[in-house]
């Protein structure tokens, strides 16, 4: 699941394997690639956290969090591999209860309120 997260989000316009390369091919800018992701993806993760404690999504952005660092570290993958199995479990039971009809509708409603949301925040801004 993950690989396919990463494929769609992070290798589909190629930038990330071109900069990611060059960066592997000079031990320095290796170590400050791996360092920047770590901070970055820490920070991320420990804003999760700390959204576990205050109102916010706590638990998306922890995995966000570890979704940035597994882009580097084997052991955020590791850690991420229960939420792929959760995940794949509700997916699998999602499908087996709604049609492709249903699953098209809710996706046209949410579409709809995310863009509604966004006029309103916009206008609201104003």
């Amino acid at each position: 699941m993950f690989k396919r997260i990463k494929a769609l989000f992070i290798q589909s316009s190629g930038h990330y394997d071109k900069y990611r390369g060059k960066a592997r091919n000079h031990k320095s800018l290796d170590i400050v690639w791996k360092f920047g992701v770590l901070i970055i993806g820490t920070t991320v993760t420990l804003v999760g956290v700390v959204f576990l404690v205050i109102p916010g999504p706590g638990w998306p952005v922890i995995i966000i969090g570890l979704l940035l660092l597994a882009t580097e570290f084997q052991w955020a993958a590791k850690s991420l591999e229960p939420v792929q199995r959760l995940a794949s479990r509700f997916n699998e039971s999602y499908k087996a209860r709604t049609s492709q009809r249903t699953r098209t509708v809710i996706l046209v409603v949410i579409i709809m309120l995310s863009t509604l949301s966004v006029f309103i925040a916009f206008a609201w801004s104003r």
